[in-house]
């Protein structure tokens, strides 16, 4: 098995792209990257917006006839049909956007928040994942054909009950899994995290426990 991620522009190796701003856009464009390495079974993982983002490219391989997901990890993200509970903040000024997006997450370290020079290097892209999630326009399709597992961190603002409305986006089996930790509980909880994925890898066929 091999371990693929998605690198958007803006961010690391392509920071100085101008980032994407629309989820359908992304959609688009990693579908169409991803075309030629369908041909082997496959899985998505998204976490957060991520989650948003492998959902949508999902809908977009099955317009274009491609071969699906196995199965599909969506973490700490709401079901995509639900509405953002959430008050808007990506057009905030600088301070009040990070500030805000700090305590709704806690995923911002202290030190980053501190340091200006650091602070202008994640503004853009988090300014822009901010907008690309809250001008999101869900468009109801059929449910998916994957089955699909939603994780989930006991102390995250990602209520219980978003979290279980993913069953509404597929046709096979939902599961749905809790961690101790917030929005991100992959860090406080990550050995039965990766636990739960290698045991769902192994009910598809795709891995073997040794021993």
């Amino acid at each position: 098995m091999e371990l693929w991620s998605i690198r958007l522009p803006g961010r690391e190796s392509r920071l100085r792209e101008p980032p994407l701003i629309s989820l359908s856009d992304v959609a688009a464009t990693v579908a169409g990257e991803l075309e030629r390495l369908l041909n082997i079974p496959y899985f998505f993982f998204g976490h957060s917006l991520g989650a948003h983002i492998c959902f949508e490219v999902a809908r977009q391989l099955r317009r274009l006839n491609l071969t699906a997901p196995r199965h599909m990890f969506v973490s700490a993200a709401r079901a995509p049909q639900l509405p953002n509970r959430q008050p808007l903040i990506h057009h905030l000024p600088d301070d009040d956007f990070l500030n805000q997006l700090a305590r709704r997450f806690d995923g911002i370290p202290t030190e980053v928040l501190a340091n200006q020079e650091l602070t202008e290097i994640v503004l853009v892209p988090l300014r822009a994942d901010t907008r690309m999630f809250e001008t999101y326009q869900y468009v109801d399709e059929s449910p998916l054909s994957c089955s699909i597992t939603a994780l989930g961190g006991e102390q995250d603002c990602i209520n219980h009950s978003e979290l279980k409305a993913w069953y509404e986006q597929t046709n096979d089996t939902f599961n749905l899994k809790k961690f101790v930790g917030g929005h991100f509980f992959l860090q406080e909880s990550q050995d039965l995290v990766l636990q739960t994925v290698a045991d769902q890898l192994e009910r598809n066929h795709v891995v073997r426990h040794k021993g």
